[in-house]
Parts: C-alpha cells; sequence; structure tokens
C-alpha cells in the first residue's frame, strides 16, 4: 500500500495540496514514539501505521524509507502540505530520520490565526471544523495514543482529522480574500517551514566556555558582595539576600528605601547627588546582576542541551496581537493511568527562551553552529524607522534621515523641566545617564504611557510629569496625532489594519459591540496602550518574518541557514569558508524585505560575523 502511495503521487500534477497528519505517543520528539501518518490527495486516502508495537523494526525502517521518498517528491514538486499545527510534524519527522526541510505548508490552525487574531481564542482541528464548516469531530480518541496501541477507532480519528483539511483551506482562502489579508496568510504559512528548519538545526552550546564563564561570575560576585557589606557595616550574620536586612543596613547609612526592587534603586541613584551613597546602591546593584546571572545561565543553560549536543527552542508565530514571534519550551498536558488528560502541564527540555539570554559578549560566545562560523544581523531603531514611516512626525524622520540625536534633544527638554533649569544639557556625553533613562520614556509613551508612567520612571511629582508629557507631544505632534488615529480608527472599525502591505488585521469586536450600546469600554486605557504599540510592533514582526522567509528561498544551500531569531536580530550559520561579499548579500535581502513594509523610509541594519553568536 505504501508503494502505491509514492506511484500515484509522481503522476500528480506540481503545486497539488496534500492533507497531511501524523499521530505520537508524545509532544516529546527525542522520546515521543510515531504511531501514525495520515495522507490524504487526488480524493484517495492513506495510513501508514509506524506503531512499535505493530511492526518489527525491519518494517518500521522501511515505511521511513517511503516517508522519505514522499517528501523528496513533495519538495521537488513544490507539492503543499496542508495540516494543523504542521510545524510539529515537520519536527517530529526530522527526528525520526526524515527531511522535511524546506517543503510548502498551508498550516490551518496559523490561517485561522491570522484571520481571527483577536475575536476567538481557540484554533484547534475540531473548533475551526466546528466554526467554518459546522462540523462536529470527537477529538476524546486523541487521549488513546498515549499507550501506543492502534485500533479500528485511532485509524478513524485520523481519517477524519485529514478528510477536512482541503475544504477547510478553500474557505480560509477565501475569507483572507475578503478580508484583503492574503499576503500575511502567505507569509505566514511560508514561515511555518522556515521557523521548523531553525527548530531543527539548533545551536552548539560550548559548555566549557560556559562554565569559565559563570565560575568568573560567581568570583566576582563574591568579591563584590564582600566588598558592600563591608560598606555597610555588616557582620558575618548579614544575609544579603534578605531584602528586610538589606533595607535596615541601607537606613544606617542615611539611605530611606522602603524596597530593594531595581528600578527603586535606579531612580535613587538618578536622583541622588550623593557620591558615597550612590556608591553603596551601585555595588548591590552589581551583586543582584550578577547573582541573577549565575543562577539563569548556568546549570540550567546546560540542561537544556538535547542528546545531539544542540540547544533548541519552539516558536510561536501568533501567540499575540501583534504577531511577535516568541520561543521557549513545549508543554504537555499530563494524561492519567486511566487514560484521562489532567489540568497539570509538564515542560519537556526542547527548548529555551532565547529573547531572554542577555547580549553580553562572553555568554552569547557559547552559542556557535556546526560550520563554526556565524553571522548575527540587527535592524537598526527598528521602531522609530516605523513610526517615523508611519506618522510622517518630522523630529523621527530627522532622527532617521539627518542623524539628529533624537533622545539627546528630548532628554534634553525634559530634564530642563524637572529640574527647572533652562540651562541643562543631556547628550551622548553629558548626563548620558539621563540620556539612556530618557529612551525608556519615549518607549513607554510609543507603547501607550501617560504622565503617571512618566513620572513612575523619573521619580518626579504627576504634576511636573503632566508637563514634560505636553512638552513631548508639542515637539513630536504628528507621531502624538498618529498614535491617536489608530485608536480612533479601531474604535470605529472594531479591528486595527496592523500594516496595508502584509493586510495583517487584530480584531477588537468587543469595541463594535459596545459602541453600538452608546457604552465605552470599562478599560479603555488597556485598549489605548496596546493600540498605541500595535502597528509598530506588528509591523516589526511582519519585517522580521519576512527576512527570514527571503533569507530562506534566497539562499537555500545547507551551510548558509537561519539558526535563531529574537526581536529584531536574525542569526545565520555560514559556511566554515565564508565566500566573499555572501554576508553583504544576506544584509541586502534582509533590507529588502524589510523595506516592503515602508512607504518612504529604508531601513538599515548592522551585522558582524565571527565564530559565535554576537550582537
Amino acid at each position: 500500500m505504501w508503494k502505491k502511495i509514492i506511484r500515484i503521487l509522481k503522476l500528480l500534477n506540481s503545486h497539488s495540496d496534500i492533507s497531511f497528519d501524523i499521530e505520537t505517543t508524545s509532544l516529546d520528539y527525542w522520546n515521543g514514539e510515531l504511531l501514525l501518518v495520515g495522507i490524504m490527495f487526488n480524493n484517495k486516502k492513506f495510513i501508514i501505521n509506524l506503531a512499535p508495537k505493530n511492526n518489527t523494526p525491519k518494517t518500521i525502517e522501511r515505511k521511513i524509507n517511503v516517508l522519505r521518498k514522499f517528501f523528496t517528491i513533495v519538495r521537488d514538486k513544490n507539492h503543499t502540505l496542508v495540516g494543523s499545527n504542521i510545524k510539529f510534524d515537520l519536527v517530529f519527522l526530522h527526528f525520526k530520520g526524515i527531511d522535511t526541510t524546506k517543503v510548502n505548508v498551508f498550516d490551518t490552525m496559523i490561517a485561522a490565526q491570522v484571520l481571527e487574531r483577536g475575536k476567538e481564542e481557540r484554533f484547534g482541528l475540531d473548533k475551526l471544523l466546528k466554526r467554518f464548516l459546522n462540523l462536529d469531530i470527537d477529538k476524546e480518541e486523541r487521549k488513546n495514543f498515549a499507550t501506543g496501541i492502534i485500533t479500528k477507532e485511532s485509524l478513524s480519528y485520523l481519517f477524519n482529522d485529514i478528510k477536512h483539511l482541503g475544504k477547510l483551506k478553500n474557505v480560509l482562502e477565501n475569507i483572507a480574500v475578503e478580508q484583503a489579508s492574503e499576503n500575511s496568510l502567505q507569509l505566514e504559512n511560508n514561515l511555518v517551514s522556515c521557523l521548523a528548519d531553525i527548530e531543527v538545526e539548533g545551536q552548539i552550546l560550548n559548555t566549557q566556555k560556559l562554565e569559565h564563564f559563570i565560575n568568573e561570575n560567581k568570583a566576582k560576585k563574591e568579591v563584590l558582595k564582600n566588598e558592600f557589606v563591608k560598606m555597610v557595616n555588616g557582620d558575618e550574620t548579614f544575609n544579603i539576600n534578605s531584602p528586610i536586612q538589606v533595607i535596615s543596613k541601607l537606613k544606617d547609612c542615611g539611605i530611606l528605601l522602603n524596597s530593594t526592587n531595581e528600578l527603586i534603586l535606579q531612580t535613587y541613584l538618578i536622583n541622588s547627588k550623593d557620591d558615597n551613597k550612590n556608591k553603596i546602591i551601585t555595588k548591590l546593584l552589581e551583586v543582584r546582576e550578577l547573582e541573577k546571572l549565575c543562577s539563569t545561565y548556568g546549570d540550567n543553560l546546560i540542561k537544556k542541551i538535547q542528546p545531539d549536543g544542540r540547544i533548541r527552542t519552539n516558536f510561536n508565530q501568533l501567540f499575540t496581537k501583534t504577531g511577535r514571534l516568541s520561543c521557549g519550551d513545549i508543554t504537555q498536558s499530563v494524561v492519567g493511568k486511566d487514560g484521562e488528560y489532567l489540568k497539570s502541564k509538564k515542560k519537556l527540555n526542547l527548548g529555551i527562551n532565547f529573547a531572554n539570554i542577555p547580549a553580553i559578549k562572553e555568554l552569547r560566545a557559547c552559542f556557535t553552529s556546526t560550520t563554526g562560523k556565524v553571522m548575527t544581523i540587527d535592524l537598526s531603531s527598528a521602531e522609530l524607522v516605523i513610526l517615523a514611516d508611519k506618522s510622517k512626525d518630522k523630529l523621527l524622520t530627522a532622527s532617521i534621515t539627518e542623524g539628529l540625536d533624537l533622545h539627546s534633544l528630548l532628554a534634553t527638554e525634559t530634564f530642563k523641566i524637572v529640574y527647572n533649569n533652562p540651562k541643562f544639557i543631556v547628550s551622548s556625553t553629558i548626563n548620558e545617564n539621563l540620556r539612556r533613562l530618557h529612551k525608556k520614556v519615549l518607549f513607554s509613551i510609543i507603547y501607550g504611557a501617560v504622565a503617571y508612567r512618566i513620572a513612575a520612571l523619573l521619580n518626579i511629582p504627576i504634576k511636573t510629569a503632566e508637563t514634560v508629557f505636553d512638552m513631548l507631544k508639542e515637539l513630536l505632534p504628528d507621531m502624538f496625532n498618529y498614535l491617536e488615529h489608530v485608536v480612533g480608527k479601531t474604535i470605529e472599525l472594531g479591528y486595527c489594519e496592523i500594516n496595508q502591505f502584509s493586510g495583517r488585521k487584530a480584531y477588537f469586536p468587543e469595541l463594535l459591540e459596545l459602541k453600538q450600546f452608546g457604552l465605552k469600554h470599562p478599560n479603555m486605557q488597556e485598549i489605548r496602550r496596546q493600540l498605541y504599540n500595535l502597528t509598530i510592533q506588528g509591523t516589526n514582526a511582519d519585517m522580521i518574518k519576512q527576512a527570514i522567509v527571503d533569507v530562506t528561498k534566497t539562499f537555500p544551500y545547507y551551510e548558509c541557514r537561519i539558526i535563531n531569531t529574537i526581536y529584531d536580530e536574525i542569526v545565520i550559520k555560514l559556511p566554515p569558508v565564508v565566500p566573499d561579499g555572501l554576508p553583504e548579500e544576506i544584509q541586502l535581502v534582509i533590507q529588502n524585505a524589510c523595506n516592503k513594509y515602508l512607504s518612504t523610509l529604508q531601513m538599515k541594519s548592522a551585522f558582524k560575523v565571527d565564530n559565535f553568536w554576537l550582537k
């Protein structure tokens, strides 16, 4: 039967759709077993049973070979695999010895998330079939796969999963046309297999370098800890990890604080003019930073190394309304002895959150690739470029096109008000700590903050913060007008168009519903905060996704592939001997991908090539 699959498949025209699904005993691709593969094309359905309890090892290997040929044909003829959460299928099959890279896919779960982000919260296949095709399918049988035993009910369950995928795809594509979201739908589906390839590739973690880095920082921490204890006249019973004891000792030194929260300590440093007291607070912050560094990135990171010596992550494409990629571990529902799903979930140790890895050279130097050559490329001031492009604000635009030091200018005007000193200056060399602080103020406003947040960040009275806020609105009028326009338009339409190129939208149906009754949203400030940032971060997310897709398509050879991405960074494995001009070619492809989402400005980027991940 499985040979018949290959024979019929070869007769299909290129670009044909093939419904596809797998069933496994677990989401753990190292320890889980592959049980069933369901395939449907040309109105014919096939199931390949690979359950170890139903096959000899030799039979399983023959069937695996059939699947290898299947994916070769799918790849060569540009067929599209239609599935639900198909990235998991691709990654799982790779770890069973099947090359699933660089195939075209249409993921019904991802497609529905594109089209219904904000309208719905559940995107399982059963929910989608009910919403879009008014079909009920029973998912109860799913829990029995954990036993590894295949029954007639198991086969029927898989048939039900694959037989409606084609119809569901057609419905979702038609809705995308109605919503003018075809580009977004295509982008996200193109991205699925790219992310699967990144997850499969992983990175090498140099444990010797990591252990050396952690030991060095543990030693530094002990030195700084002893210095702090001495500065506050602590004895051998003093516990630096006790906030109560630390607050008490600081009080003895004339430093009156009701918390040792990092923000409180940072704010104290900004406002204090006493160098001796500032040295004490600075020392405490340094100890805290090293304590966090050593506890988070020591043994905890080494435990994440997988059996093949690599460290990986699991990407979520559309976890948020903005569409920004997130990553982390895989969690799996726990099944009881009676086959019932329990409420508890367990992490499978299959990935880490790379976004949490700080940009410390010595730490990132522990992450490398199988070829030893890594290119790290970072977009330059991406969110400000996007905001300037959308709002056409003169100051923002000048900071992009003319090199105007926006942060120094805004910080100078702010602290003239705060210190009531018209001659006060902030620049990259004068009061540079205030320049860094004011970056937080600007980005907080872009993320929807108002005067109360400015007061908290700068530790100033609310009246002063209101004056600062009004001054910033005068300096950046077009920026504020654009952000308010986004809010007003979303209230009017019930959705926010994140950008015109992709057609990506985020829905707020509750706004329309309340508007019909002449009511305001009870938490309008939170909605406003979301909307201020939505078009900026959402467009940024689309840019990075487009860049990943375009790089993957433009540089298909195996030794040049993306191995990681966080926020505005893309990390790429290069050949051991890097051809002249290759990094610049990659940089140009990435910048061109981003520029598709801009109307007047151009995105710039910077890159470095080394033997490791280096921002």
